[in-house]
């Protein structure tokens, strides 16, 4: 009998699709932007910062559609290698969200983002590739088994990620085999997240393993029990209590991560058709569980209408690997990869299981028990008891994947503790005793000291360890570390962290310095310490400074132990084979893959073996999954068509930077070369970058969508401007480069270009963090009519440019009408970018003219990005009132109070909101005191008492105390300018690690704390003296 196998079909699928907006072409260091607690600073990569378009057109995408008796599953490769859809074929429900429509939205990382389907996030959240193609082949098994596997390098520490979507003949579920390589020589942080939406209703529930008593939010900020909710939790009021498993009873945005849990299983339930889909992993490595939800507001509607057009709503069932909450990141060491496996499980008419692994999910519910298998049980036997009492004994088999309903003998009765066992044979496939589960506490974060407050040196290290790892959006560790050895000079790991720094950031005799100290308290008395790291790192200092010998001596010490001997022997292998002795690159390259190292050592092991006429140690195999990385030693070994391997890159410039950087360290000097050329001989196009690493001029000066940032491509721009002190294009790439690793001045030095609008820009960002403003606005209006390096970038620089400067005008108080007439110079106010449009808005507002903001308002289409929709709806508030206040002014006290009451809340036709009472105060005053002016003695009473209101809370301390002089209570005014001022002086005296606070935004133009504390509370200190000096005058 043949034996069956799961069906793999390969085609194409057309789908509507709204294109996306054009890249940003010059380079966003947002370093204080801030997405979901950790950082969205999206350098080196080029960001899509404005909408998609309005208009879908039909495209197609190749579509790779696995098929056995149960599901059916469609992966599209090109959207971030997704799983686009997964049919259940027993009911013809959809496990997942299927979009009908590809409709980016500006979500996560790097702008544009997708609903629907399973997205699998790595190395943060959202996955930074999610609209990017990946590379992806099909593996059929020799037991009927198929896999789609796909793979990429992630746009930020370029950590390879390969996950294999797998059916198998006779099993009802589905698997993501997952490895995830850290390629490069320095740990990075990560975490992977599948992310799974659901179309949800009325009827749709969450649901956690019965241990669950409470959820937890975004870095841990708050915690509600579960699941009933009570209270605030995340700014959803749940007052006395609201079931939060019915997924529409969320009213606003929110999470739900999971407590721990000492089961495997989480999912949802679509009571309304009894289907669901459910999520099984092995809870020691994969304890995520995870709910988000739109909510059910106004900004709900928004986002719908922004991600689809007919869909509806979805919610997302988040899987947490390595990780259990956002931001909650893993270290991955250098050359290390993590293997592991996760389960989706379709579920048809069995309730919500009380209990579930990956063979099957049980619920027992009065007087009966439901069992749903994903695999053939031959000798199937199920018993349920209540203490000693037999409620069900019973035996069968099932040839295939089951649902089976049995009667119990008598109903469970609340209260009672009842077991169900499973076995099959003799092996027990299920054994859940359902009980009162202990109570746990939930672990809440609040913060951290500033570097002066730590008065411990551990403290001090563990934090700034913390802000790596979880990739803090707005401190700097390496004050925390500096401040560590300040409290203790020798405290070794602190010395190494900072080191590791230097290193991340090019500066490696720094590095060096810093090691030297380190490494000589370690071996004070003991040459040969518990760790190898210090040694580690000194070598990769030497080796950067060109000091090869050196290193490699360093790494083979390094390799005695355990902790580093996997990249101390891939770093020393790749020094042997730049060398050319590839006989002990081989010796040492084949070390460090059986030590578990994996990407460049398997390389350079097969580029030795190659060289020494040996068999190759890693032949190619027909499906296995995409490695670009070996892909192209097996080239250069013969073993490997060249046509072939650049047919399975999906994105080819960075990828071919990656390998080329590997090659020419390792000495492989013409294989990197033959690599480079054949890129460029295809793509001539391609990323400026290629030709530089090639020893080339570029043919077009553009690096699309990726800025450098490897030390390879330093090195080449360094080489470059040794050649041609006059290539202006490879001065303002370095430039950049040095930026982005926070070298400023050295970056500034770079940029004495003025004929270019990279150049300019460059210098402006730097003059506006030494707070040289009007010199950096300047500069930008100097930029605006300067040429680009490329032609083809004309447009969306100059659309950039014009926003950057119409909110610095804006944000330093220039004459509105300038700034004005600077934007609708230089664009149709009919094409303004939504974030250009604001700057109209706001110039307007504060110009005079709010009738022209709110009719802009009106009928600009307006579709923020996740988290800038406080913005849009701030703008609308600020141009009523300044409606309000002009027609105050003008006698029209009727038609500004109208004004000020359509300010106090954000009508629907907006696509902005903005929580809490505290914005709309402004309107609510002004509307109280038109009433007062105008109204009958009982409305002025009225709008007394909302004034008084206003007084007691408005953010807006002088205003408060202005108030309350005018209520006649001057001594709360003093009492509340005495308080604030001494909390004033003492925020502006504080001193940041990093920045001052973080933000949404993509933006580039940021100033030291210590000068964005002085401009924030100087002229607040100043108006609380000058309050306080009328007080005292009118004592």
């Amino acid at each position: 009998m043949e034996k069956s196998k799961v069906s793999v079909r390969i085609g194409t699928l057309t789908i509507p699709t709204y294109p996306e907006s054009d890249y940003e072409t010059l380079p966003m260091f947002a370093e204080t932007r801030n997405h979901q607690g950790t950082s969205g600073n999206p350098f080196p990569n080029a960001v899509t910062s404005a909408p998609c378009s309005e208009v879908a057109a039909d495209t197609d995408y190749t579509a790779v559609t696995l098929e056995n008796r149960w599901l059916e599953v469609t992966v599209l490769p090109a959207l971030g290698g997704r799983i686009f859809s997964a049919r259940d074929k027993r009911n013809g429900c959809d496990l997942f969200y299927r979009q009908h429509v590809i409709k980016p939205a500006l979500i996560g990382d790097l702008g544009s983002w997708i609903s629907g389907g399973v997205e699998f996030n790595w190395p943060f959240h959202h996955r930074p590739a999610t609209y990017m193609p990946a590379d992806w082949s099909v593996e059929e098994g020799e037991d009927g088994s198929a896999t789609v596997w796909l793979s990429d390098s992630d746009p930020f520490y370029r950590m390879r990620g390969t996950v294999g979507v797998r059916l198998y003949p006779d099993r009802m579920f589905l698997e993501t085999a997952v490895r995830v390589t850290n390629r490069t020589e320095l740990r990075h942080p990560f975490l992977w997240w599948e992310n799974a939406a659901v179309s949800v209703n009325d009827r749709y529930r969450l649901f956690f393993p019965h241990d669950v008593d409470h959820v937890v939010h975004h870095y841990r900020s708050c915690s509600a029990s579960w699941p009933v909710a009570k209270g605030n939790y995340g700014g959803c009021d749940f007052g006395e209590g609201t079931d939060i498993s019915l997924i529409a009873n969320a009213p606003h945005a929110t999470s739900y991560f999971a407590a721990p849990s000492r089961f495997d299983f989480f999912g949802g339930y679509d009571e309304g058709i009894g289907a669901g889909v459910m999520h099984v992993a092995d809870r020691h490595i994969a304890p995520g569980k995870k709910m988000f939800t739109w909510g059910q507001d106004q900004n709900a509607r928004d986002w719908e209408n922004k991600l689809t057009d007919t869909d509806g709503p979805y919610c997302e069932l988040m899987a947490g690997t390595y990780t259990d909450n956002q931001p909650d990141f893993t270290w991955l060491e250098p050359y290390e990869t993590k293997s592991f496996s996760q389960y989706w499980i379709p579920l048809m008419k069995t309730g919500i299981p009380d209990y579930a692994n990956l063979t099957c999910a049980v619920r027992v519910e009065r007087d009966g028990l439901t069992l749903q298998t994903t695999r053939p049980v031959g000798d199937l036997h199920v018993t349920v008891k209540v203490g000693g009492e037999i409620l069900l004994d019973t035996a069968g088999s099932c040839e295939e994947p089951a649902l089976l309903n049995f009667d119990l003998r008598r109903p469970v009765r609340e209260g009672e503790v009842w077991t169900v066992r499973v076995l099959d044979g003799g092996e027990e496939i299920c054994l859940y005793t359902d009980k009162v589960f202990p109570g746990q506490e939930p672990r809440i974060i609040r913060g951290y000291p500033l570097p002066a407050d730590v008065k411990s040196p551990f403290e001090a290290y563990n934090l700034g360890e913390h802000l790596i790892q979880y990739r803090d959006p707005r401190s700097d560790a390496e004050v925390y570390f500096r401040r560590a050895l300040e409290l203790d000079p020798a405290l070794v790991p602190a010395a190494l962290s900072l080191a590791e720094c230097h290193i991340a950031r090019g500066l490696y005799a720094q590095a060096e310095e810093e090691l030297n100290g380190a490494i000589a308290r370690l071996n004070a008395m003991n040459q040969n310490p518990e760790s190898g790291r210090a040694t580690y790192l000194m070598g990769l200092a030497l080796e950067r400074q060109g000091r090869f010998g050196e290193a490699y001596d360093r790494y083979r010490k390094s390799a005695w132990s355990r902790d580093t001997a996997p990249e101390a022997l891939t770093r020393a292998a790749i020094l042997a084979c730049r060398r050319g002795d590839f006989a002990e690159a081989e010796q040492l390259a084949g070390e460090a893959v059986r030590r578990g190292a994996d990407a460049q050592a398997k390389s350079i092991l097969t580029m030795a073996a190659y060289r020494l006429g040996k068999p190759l140690p890693f032949p190619p195999e027909a499906g296995s999954a995409p490695d670009s990385d070996l892909g192209w030693a097996l080239v250069c070994a013969g073993a490997m068509e060249e046509d072939a391997f650049f047919a399975s890159v999906a994105r080819m410039d960075e990828t071919v930077l990656d390998i080329a950087a590997d090659f020419g360290e390792a000495g492989l000097v013409k294989e990197a070369a033959r690599l480079l050329e054949s890129a460029i001989r295809r793509h001539p196009d391609c990323s400026a970058m290629l030709y530089y690493l090639a020893g080339r001029k570029p043919a077009r000066l553009s690096v699309g969508r990726r800025f450098p940032h490897r030390p390879a491509e330093a090195a080449a721009l360094e080489r470059a401007l040794e050649e041609d002190r006059q290539d202006l294009y490879a001065r303002y790439l370095l430039g950049v480069l040095r930026f982005g690793q926070r070298r400023y001045e050295e970056a500034e030095a770079l940029w004495t270009d003025d004929t270019h609008r990279g150049s300019l820009r460059g210098r402006a960002l730097c003059f506006w963090r030494k707070g040289n403003r009007k010199e950096a606005v300047a500069l930008l209006k100097q930029a605006i009519s300067a040429s680009p390096f490329c032609a083809d970038e004309d447009t969306t620089e100059l659309k950039a440019l014009v926003w950057e400067c119409a909110y610095l005008m804006n944000t330093e108080g220039e004459d509105p009408r300038q700034t004005a007439d600077l934007i609708l110079a230089h664009t149709d106010v009919n094409d303004l970018r939504d974030d250009t449009a604001m700057e109209l808005c706001r110039a307007w507002s504060r110009g005079g003219e709010p009738e022209s903001a709110l009719n802009l308002l009106r009928t600009h289409h307006f579709r923020p990005g996740e988290g800038s929709e406080a913005a849009i709806a701030m703008r609308y508030i600020d141009a009523q009132c300044a409606l309000g206040d002009k027609l105050r002014s003008s006698g029209d006290i009727a038609g500004a109070k109208d004004a000020y009451a359509a300010a106090k809340s954000i009508p629907d036709w907006l696509d902005g909101s903005i929580g809490g009472e505290g914005p709309f105060l402004r309107a609510i005053l002004g509307e109280a005191e038109c009433r007062k002016a105008i109204g009958t003695p009982d409305e002025a009473q009225a709008a007394d008492a909302v004034i008084a209101h206003v007084a007691d809370a408005s953010p807006d301390i002088p205003l408060r105390a202005r108030l309350y002089m005018e209520l006649g209570r001057p001594e709360d005014a003093r009492a509340l300018l005495e308080k604030k001022k001494a909390e004033w002086i003492a925020e502006r005296n504080k001193e940041d690690s990093g920045y001052y606070a973080s933000q949404p935004a993509y933006l580039s133009y940021l100033e030291p704390s210590a000068a964005e504390r002085k401009r924030r509370f100087d002229p607040l200190i100043a108006k609380a003296d000058e309050l306080l000096d009328t007080l005292r005058s009118i004592r």
